[in-house]
């Protein structure tokens, strides 16, 4: 039979401290996903002779542009983190 009662004690008293995010780490893996990014777009571009683009590949680009935006936005945001905690 398994008993439900903790029969440990807590050896301290201070809170848990929260890890720290690793900023570099993560602005350099936004940047390198944000560089395959522009590349993708730059590629169906120079595969469509720089048309308007229709259908799917009208749609993928609109995905790949919505990226490229909330990746900017990533990297802005991880830098203030960045300089806020450093402060």
């Amino acid at each position: 039979m398994l008993e439900d009662t903790y029969g440990g004690e807590i050896l301290s008293s201070e809170a848990p401290q929260k890890c720290k995010p690793d900023y570099e780490q993560l602005i350099a893996q936004a940047s390198d996903r944000l560089a395959v990014n522009k590349a993708l777009q730059h590629v169906i571009y120079e595969y469509t002779n720089f048309q308007r683009l229709r259908g799917k590949m009208a749609e993928l680009m609109g995905e790949l542009a919505s990226e490229e935006t909330w990746l900017n936005r990533r990297i802005d945001s991880l830098i203030a983190e960045q300089e806020k905690n450093n402060e």
